[in-house]
């Protein structure tokens, strides 16, 4: 199980810093301050917006990332919880080992549920900074400033269908459980 979760948390790390780096070479290239630095006029307020956009995509990119790390985890120990109760074929150690990761995926989903607020004020935060850097842009109809923006979206939305893909697992298995020891109980005749 651990081999499997560092090769998916490594691809998640370099999936998260890919989509980091090429939002900010669009913000910079599509923005005034990519103008700027082409006609070299950068000015020091031109370096702070680039520096502070950059700064805190950095931060959401790690809370994504992090989101992601733990979501992993967590899928991978219901899909082996699974594969061992099927192996193993007992029920009362079967549900005793079902509490124990519940609990556990309790507590890991009390931990992370503030990131989910953070990044959903973010994505709308991106999206709304999107629109209002468009308006005031020199171009009326500069709608590529919103690309940037929408890499961030796009990598906010992949963590929550990630944790619901977790939520679903997490329904599915009293059910599972259930049909293995069916054939083990006998109806009364």
């Amino acid at each position: 199980i651990l081999e499997d979760w560092k090769r998916g948390w490594g691809k998640d790390l370099v999936v998260a810093s890919i989509l980091w780096v090429l939002g900010n070479l669009l913000r910079i290239w599509w923005s005034d301050a990519g103008a700027s630095l082409l006609r070299g006029q950068m000015d020091l307020t031109g370096c702070m917006q680039v520096a502070a956009y950059a700064i805190v995509t950095g931060l959401l990119m790690a809370i994504i990332f992090f989101i992601s790390f733990v979501c992993r985890g967590l899928s991978l120990m219901l899909d082996r919880f699974c594969m061992t109760a099927m192996q193993m074929r007992d029920l009362s150690k079967s549900v005793h080992e079902w509490n124990v990761l519940q609990a556990i995926l309790r507590k890991a989903c009390e931990t992370i549920e503030r990131s989910f607020i953070v990044l959903q004020a973010a994505a709308f935060a991106a999206l709304l900074l999107g629109f209002i850097d468009m308006k005031q842009s020199r171009e009326t109809s500069d709608t590529a400033l919103l690309l940037p923006g929408t890499l961030m979206l796009l990598a906010i939305a992949r963590i929550f269908f990630c944790a619901a893909a977790v939520t679903e697992k997490c329904d599915h298995v009293p059910s599972f459980i259930n049909t293995l020891f069916f054939e083990q109980v006998t109806a009364p005749e």
